[in-house]
């Protein structure tokens, strides 16, 4: 679901770059006992061209816990399919 210039960013995300880094980041993540991840979305907004949106909202994770707020940027591909350029993700205040 990532482009392949993807990247992550934020206080609740790893610093990854690339589709390697990324999978390597996700898969710390899901390795942890009890791992959760929920979120919320709020928002999708569309460029006039239709080749960039974003996604906003909350999200919630269990193990490590925490829950703040999420901003994706998506690209649409030359095939039609939208991909994650860029994933971040914040804690809220009271968090981790």
């Amino acid at each position: 679901m990532y482009d392949a210039e993807a990247f992550t960013e934020g206080s609740a995300m790893p610093p990854a770059r690339g589709l390697a880094a990324i999978r390597t980041m996700w898969a710390e993540f899901l390795d942890q006992p009890n791992f959760s991840l929920a979120w919320n979305l709020e928002r999708v907004v569309v460029t006039e061209s239709a080749t960039i949106a974003t996604t906003t909202g909350n999200w919630r994770a269990i193990s490590p816990n925490g829950s703040g707020a999420y901003l994706a940027v998506w690209r649409k591909q030359p095939d039609g399919k939208w991909k994650i350029l860029i994933d971040s993700a914040w804690y809220s205040g009271k968090s981790r």
